[in-house]
């Protein structure tokens, strides 16, 4: 779980330094969507945990909805970017952008 945790909390931090030695204004609302998204994750992830309780006690609900796998993979892609840029490796999607949706809940 503490790597589910460092990963969004990563990028944020990563991102918002970035952000405090770019000159390019073109990048800063690139670095200023990153955050945003990987702040989400976070927040999803504590949400996550705290859902638990509810699991345990089984009243938990699950809230299915349609989504697209091309958008999950470009979303993680997006907050493990800061840790791969500071290692030296590349990623790279080959997910197409016609698959179909799936039906799950997004957490």
């Amino acid at each position: 779980m503490s790597h589910e945790l460092r990963t969004p909390l990563n990028a944020i931090l990563g991102f918002s330094e970035m952000l405090k030695s770019c000159t390019r204004l073109g990048k800063t609302e690139e670095y200023s969507e990153f955050i945003h998204r990987s702040g989400r994750h976070l927040l999803s992830l504590i949400n996550d945990i705290l859902d638990l309780s509810k699991i345990e006690a089984g009243i938990y609900e699950l809230n299915n909805t349609h989504i697209r796998v091309h958008d999950l993979v470009r979303d993680c892609l997006a907050i493990m970017q800061p840790k791969a840029d500071n290692e030296g490796v590349a990623l790279r999607s080959v997910v197409p952008h016609a698959t179909p949706l799936i039906y799950a809940d997004l957490r």
